[in-house]
């Protein structure tokens, strides 16, 4: 039987060469997964090198061609061209540093994309991969629950109430866990998957959607039943994908309470929280047992029991039956609570617009209202692609704009929209690339999806779903920015088109290998400064209080390093305050703004050092550029006006609310 599964094993990497590497990419991404989504630039960027190194290995070394046909030439040739642009925006970008850092992740997002569609893959292998993610995720979240649980303070894993670990923003916590749950569910529905890992699967899928649940992400009400109507049209065995789903989502109806209480308990700070807490843990827990024990059962049973097709059919009419009576009592206890459907639409979208919404301990957060700020940051995002249309404002350049035109008190750093960043930052041009790109991927995997055998349809098709619902959640909040998820995104469409039966050919396969150079060259350049600096910085705020003179000399390296960034000289400041080295402080927020003259803090510090100093004159007017740059925030009004009063607020004052900033939106403070 060894020898068995052993031949079995190399005839899989024959047929799937791209495969090995594409499992350690899977790993990259959970671990992005677990270190806050890998949004730190020490996580992510020495990461990317690893993978462009495996894209280089595959190119050289895995046989075959290059999979999808002419669709999925176009597709990846209209995202490495979609890379180079992020790239180009660099120039004209407001803050060089964060257009670097933007393109620095599309580059990784391409080269997850290429190790899973350089070279084809068969079901067997592309279905292992989708496991592992699945399992991965599970595993991540069941333990971030534990972790919670025996802390001190559990409500320390939560913001305003809901789960925000192991990534630092609830939504995106939520796009995890539902998106592992989708190859969770097909798995576990699948007669070929071995029995224990079946029962494993479906107990997994029972753990992140329960998670998912206490994320309490509003959109995943309208993105989950959307892309789980387009996964059952596109994957074959319906019937079983809605008997996996059923379970799953039995446990988590009879969890949901409890899983809700946390909601509650973290908002009201009774000091429930703990009790909370392990009261969830213990129901994802028992769900996870219930649902292994179910798996087992149904793998068992399909080993013994054939269902007539006669009853099959019964089955699928019964199930539309009950769908479409489930929808229409839905629709009619929806118009008893609210009325006309059209009339309430109006007051949502009043709310939608006055960010009207509830946070009430009582209220959960799934039907807290239509208020989320989206509207403010959606029509600053229009309105900067509108004075911008052609080439955008540059990647990741969003800020600066907002905080000069919103009218409300948001501070968000990214339009909330796949579609608004793609116009907003990357203009025509780019946007063109990308859905070029989106295009060339749906043509390829669309081929799979009606022509390949049913494996392949069913693993492609799950991959699409997990893709879709990234795109559907990531339509309307800030997901691409976050590498985790778009990696995985990005590594199912790669799947998806590296299942297709139709290959370019070998001359495409020789232009993917002389690509594959060019790629690990300019990531050489343009991933391995940055890093550098970023560990110099990491490094200086870690020894600053022990040895404050070497942390200086790191911060200068770090600057040296990076010639865009403005954050060493930040960072340096900010030392220097503490240190109530005041000359100092001041000289590297003044060279600070060399670099990024549209940072307002640098100005906001000067001035209460002007102030402090006895320059009033001086100081009013670094304070009304900083005004300028952030009319709203409530910081700069309280100096000034204290500035005004002849009482200058001393730096332990400024640094005070700050500190209270911080701790609202992390959820230090609830």
């Amino acid at each position: 039987m060894a020898r068995r599964a052993y031949e079995q094993l190399l005839a899989t990497l024959r047929e799937s060469p791209g495969a090995p590497a594409g499992i350690l990419a899977v790993l990259v991404i959970l671990y992005w997964a677990s270190r806050d989504g890998g949004f730190d630039a020490l996580v992510y960027l020495p990461s990317t090198l690893f993978l462009v190194g495996l894209v280089v290995v595959v190119a050289l070394t895995a046989p075959g061609s290059l999979p999808g046909g002419r669709a999925g030439l176009v597709a990846l040739v209209s995202l490495a061209g979609y890379t180079a642009w992020c790239f180009l925006t660099i120039f004209w970008a407001d803050v060089q540093a964060d257009a670097w850092s933007g393109a620095n992740k599309t580059l990784a997002f391409l080269a997850v994309y290429a190790l899973f569609a350089l070279r084809p893959w068969q079901a067997v292998a592309g279905a292992a991969a989708l496991g592992v993610y699945a399992l991965g995720v599970a595993a991540i979240g069941l333990n971030e629950l534990i972790t919670i649980a025996r802390a001190a303070d559990p409500a320390q894993g939560f913001i305003v109430g809901r789960l925000a670990q192991p990534i630092s923003y609830e939504n995106a916590n939520a796009a995890l866990y539902i998106g592992a749950a989708i190859p969770a569910v097909f798995l576990a529905s699948r007669r070929g998957t071995p029995l224990l890992l079946r029962a494993a699967f479906l107990a997994a899928a029972g753990v992140v959607v329960d998670l998912a649940v206490m994320c309490q992400s509003r959109t995943s009400l309208l993105a989950v039943p959307l892309v789980a109507l387009g996964y059952l049209a596109v994957v074959p065995g319906r019937l079983r994908s809605i008997l996996a789903m059923g379970l799953v989502g039995l446990v988590v109806a009879l969890s949901a309470n409890t899983l809700l209480d946390v909601y509650s308990a973290v908002i009201s700070e009774a000091g429930a929280q703990q009790e909370a807490v392990d009261d969830a843990l213990s129901v994802v827990l028992l769900g996870a047992a219930a649902l292994l024990v179910a798996g087992l059962a149904w793998g068992l049973a399909d080993r013994v029991v054939v269902v007539p097709e006669r009853v099959l059919r019964l089955t699928r009419v019964a199930v539309v039956a009950a769908g479409v009576a489930v929808a229409a009592v839905g629709i009619g206890a929806f118009v008893e609570r609210y009325g006309d459907p059209i009339d309430q639409s109006r007051v949502w979208w009043e709310r939608f617009k006055t960010n009207e919404y509830l946070e009430e301990a009582e209220t959960p957060h799934f039907v807290s209202g239509f208020g989320s700020g989206r509207y403010e940051i959606w029509r600053v995002a229009a309105h900067i692609f509108w004075r911008h249309p052609v080439a955008g404002i540059g990647v990741d350049n969003f800020a600066v704009d907002f905080l000069q035109e919103r009218k409300n008190d948001q501070d968000p750093l990214y339009p909330h929209s796949l579609e608004l960043r793609a116009l907003q930052q990357t203009g025509i041009v780019g946007t063109g690339l990308l859905l070029a790109f989106f295009v060339g991927v749906g043509a390829a995997a669309w081929r799979v999806v009606r022509r390949a055998d049913t494996a392949s349809r069913a693993v492609a098709g799950t991959a699409l779903a997990l893709a879709t619902y990234w795109l559907v959640h990531g339509s309307v909040d800030w997901l691409w920015e976050i590498p985790s998820l778009s990696a995985a995104a990005f590594a199912a469409l790669g799947l998806a088109v590296g299942l297709s039966p139709e290959s370019s050919g070998a001359r495409a396969r020789r232009a993917a290998l002389v690509g594959a150079v060019v790629l690990a060259v300019a990531t050489l350049v343009t991933v391995v400064p940055p890093w550098l600096s970023a560990r110099a910085t990491d490094s200086a705020l870690r020894s600053w209080r022990a040895d404050t003179e070497l942390a200086y000399e790191r911060l200068e390296h770090a600057r040296d390093l990076n010639p865009l960034s403005a954050e060493p000289d930040v960072l340096g400041a900010v030392i220097a305050s503490q240190r109530g080295d005041v000359a100092r402080q001041r000289s590297y927020f003044l060279r600070s703004l060399e670099r990024d003259p549209h940072n307002w803090y640098p100005h906001l510090e000067l001035g209460a050092i002007e102030a402090r100093r006895g320059n009033r004159r001086i100081a009013l007017a670094w304070l009304a550029e900083a005004q300028r740059l952030n009319p709203r925030d409530s910081t700069i009004r309280y100096v000034v006006e204290k500035v005004r009063e002849g009482d200058p607020p001393t730096q332990a004052e400024i640094d005070a609310v700050f500190l209270r900033r911080a701790e609202l939106l992390t959820g230090t403070r609830q």
